[in-house]
């Protein structure tokens, strides 16, 4: 192979991957690395394969600068994991409680959880859904389509439409899901395409278009591949919940391990501190599940518990994100997660526990349609909603994202 030719591909690489963290030094060193362990013998087997040197150098460059980018990130410092004990600890108050804040507190405690889900519908009914959000939707849903929209525009009315008419549990929201896909503009798959794709996955499920969603899971997964891996977070995760349905908790938990392992390669990515707290409401939510379909139920409440507080706190970083994930997602994610969580300690005797878990921390039911409660609700009761509440799972095939 041509000396001037590689050396003319150090200095592209280089210009690659200045931004990293890695010294000019270290730099050169992984790309010299790479060429002799990857380079060389990539192109010499093309080469005695009857390859051009074009063809041939195309084929090594591209192995070089994967193997480039590996080192470096493979070299980068490794970021801590957030703590869900840190993110849930109550405020430090100076002082000591008053005998009223004692008593209070104590009466709370003494109040015995509602034993029905009429009991716990009564106290939600209490809680009726903000009106202004509620109209705030409802305007939404029923806008009608200017005339002067075309391309991307359209494509972003409709996915903003199909949200609000899935929060408002409006079935129509599947037709703006499909419209907002078939008109996005290509030139934008990762940060927009993609995300509309996974609104479309969501209510091709409530509708039972499994084999449609399917193809599109597909289609993201090796897209996803090897560019944007942290989208793989939320289609390892739709997986899970694929394979725990169908019966395969074995299959399942190979999706759950693999979201595990990127996580630890993603702990060197730049965008961790930005996304990190996603992926790991994600990744806890699928070991939740897989904890509770072995019945492992006091490991799947400490899962359960964890995504719910990272779902909420993921909010944080919204303002920095490339695509934003559709409105009250995170919120009816941590709901579900806390739901989930009612459940398990259900399961192991802790009736009342679970119970007040959704009578007192429910958040989605004051902004929320009262069907959304109530799948809620039935997810701890045991309810035919609740032999299957995946079905109903806002997350059930998305990606936040994330």
């Amino acid at each position: 192979m041509r000396h001037i030719t590689f050396g003319s591909f150090c200095i592209l690489t280089s210009a690659i991957f200045t931004s990293s963290q890695l010294s000019a030094l270290e730099l050169n060193q992984a790309i010299e690395s790479c060429r002799a362990s990857n380079g060389k013998p990539a192109y010499m087997a093309c080469k005695q394969s009857g390859g051009t040197h074009e063809a041939c150098f195309g084929k090594a460059r591209s192995i070089v600068q994967s193997c480039v980018k590996s080192a470096m990130t493979a070299a980068r410092p490794k970021a801590a994991l957030f703590s869900a004990e840190k993110l849930s600890a109550p405020p430090i108050t100076t002082g000591k409680p008053s005998s009223a804040e004692i008593a209070n507190d104590a009466a709370k405690s003494l109040v015995a959880p509602p034993r029905t889900v009429s009991d716990i519908s009564a106290i939600l009914d209490q809680q009726k859904p903000d009106p202004t959000e509620v109209a705030k939707l409802t305007a939404t849903a029923d806008a009608v389509v200017p005339a002067s929209l075309k391309g991307a525009d359209l494509a972003d009315f409709y996915y903003k439409r199909a949200q609000a008419r899935a929060l408002l549990g409006r079935t129509d929201s599947l037709d703006d899901a499909e419209l907002a896909v078939i008109n996005a503009s290509s030139s934008d798959y990762k940060n927009l395409g993609s995300r509309y794709e996974q609104l479309l996955m969501r209510r091709l499920r409530d509708a039972g278009q499994n084999k449609r969603a399917n193809a599109l899971l597909v289609k993201q997964m090796a897209m996803f591949a090897n560019q944007s891996k942290g989208k793989l977070f939320g289609l390892n995760y739709s997986l899970v919940l694929g394979f725990i349905r169908s019966g395969d908790t074995n299959t399942a938990e190979s999706y759950a391990a693999r979201n595990r392992n990127l996580l630890t390669e993603a702990q060197r990515w730049p965008v961790f501190p930005i996304y990190g707290i996603a992926w790991q409401a994600i990744v806890e939510d699928g070991n939740a599940r897989i904890e509770e379909s072995r019945g492992r139920f006091t490991q799947a409440e400490a899962a359960y518990h964890k995504a719910s507080i990272f779902y909420m706190n993921s909010m944080k970083t919204y303002a920095q994100w490339e695509s934003k994930p559709a409105e009250g997602e995170a919120e009816r994610s941590a709901d579900w997660a806390l739901a989930l969580e009612g459940r398990t300690k259900v399961k192991q005797g802790r009736v009342g526990e679970g119970e007040a878990d959704m009578s007192s921390r429910n958040r989605g039911a004051t902004t929320m349609p009262s069907n959304y409660s109530v799948r809620l609700l039935a997810s701890i009761k045991g309810s035919d909603t609740a032999s299957n509440p995946d079905r109903w799972s806002p997350r059930n095939c998305s990606s936040p994202k994330f």
